[in-house]
């Protein structure tokens, strides 16, 4: 989602939001978030995975970016409730993730919210995201963010803590089993890489719904998930 607000992070917005922010539905949302720098990935791998998930044969509520958004809520706002309501968060991280104080942030609230994480590297080594304090695209990033100062004064844009945390963020997600796309079974195959997460997510939910979903007629059919949205899959109770 990061690039919507290209001239403010995540915690600035939030402060500016925190008055007109609305509580999440008690229903879900979004069953999928996917957190990924625009400028790399928005108009290639991150649509083709959306628009995948969001197909009439698979049929999940997905959030990617401008084509969620209401009109009469903030960013922030929008941004915090589908992390929070999502059963599954997709982390993309591609060659300048870092350099995005909002992919960082939406990291971190991903992280808050305890739902499942897959990390995906793509055109990263894992070795870059999990240690972001030695060398690597993502160490160079997080130091130029140590060293951007405020617009109006010679003060840190970001705190010492903050810092700290997206490093921390960054490697704890990278341990978690994931896919790499430059890596086998892969090797670069972008398609096979998108049905491999597809099938990963429909697990997930799966396990979190109480419900699983059959493959009929090579496509997926089905009714309404039980948070009382509508879903391509074919749904049937557990016994």
């Amino acid at each position: 989602m990061a690039d919507t607000v290209a001239t403010s992070s995540f915690a600035e917005a939030d402060k500016d939001s925190a008055s007109s922010s609305i509580a999440a539905s008690p229903n879900k949302l979004y069953h999928v978030f996917i957190n990924h720098r625009g400028s790399d990935v928005k108009k290639t791998f991150a649509s083709h995975l959306y628009h995948r998930l969001c197909s009439a044969r698979i049929g999940l509520r997905v959030f990617l970016d401008q084509p969620e958004m209401r009109a009469g809520r903030t960013f922030i706002s929008q941004i915090k409730d589908a992390i929070t309501s999502a059963s599954v968060h997709v982390a993309i991280f591609s060659p300048r993730y870092a350099e995005s104080e909002w992919c960082l942030d939406e990291l971190l609230y991903m992280m808050d919210s305890k739902s499942l994480i897959i990390p995906v590297f793509y055109h990263v080594e894992p070795s870059a995201v999990r240690w972001p304090e030695s060398k690597g695209v993502y160490a160079e990033a997080l130091r130029i963010l140590e060293k951007k100062k405020t617009s109006d004064s010679q003060n840190p844009r970001h705190d010492p803590a903050t810092i700290k945390k997206w490093k921390e963020a960054l490697s704890t997600v990278s341990e978690i089993s994931g896919f790499d796309l430059d890596a086998g079974p892969f090797y670069g195959d972008e398609g096979e890489l998108v049905e491999r997460i597809v099938q990963r997510v429909l697990e997930e939910i799966k396990s979190t719904s109480g419900y699983y979903c059959t493959q009929l007629y090579g496509g997926l059919r089905g009714n309404y998930w039980n948070d009382g949205t509508y879903s391509g899959i074919k749904l049937k109770e557990l016994p």
